[in-house]
């Protein structure tokens, strides 16, 4: 389906690809980052509960 949709548009898919693709440690840098936003609009009770779900979900 691709390779139908690059015939259609006149491009390669490494036209479509970009071409600085995040590795993976940014990404996750990246989601830390909006975890830790959204934490902060949090109350103390709800952010306690969220840190022990991770807790035991990391086995910590």
């Amino acid at each position: 389906m691709h390779v139908e949709i690059c015939k259609l548009l006149g491009v390669t898919m490494a036209d479509l690809l970009p071409i600085n693709v995040p590795d993976d440690s940014e990404i996750k840098e990246r989601m830390i980052a909006e975890i830790n936003t959204a934490l902060h609009s949090l109350k103390n009770d709800q952010v306690e509960f969220i840190k022990d779900m991770l807790c035991a979900f990391s086995g910590k």
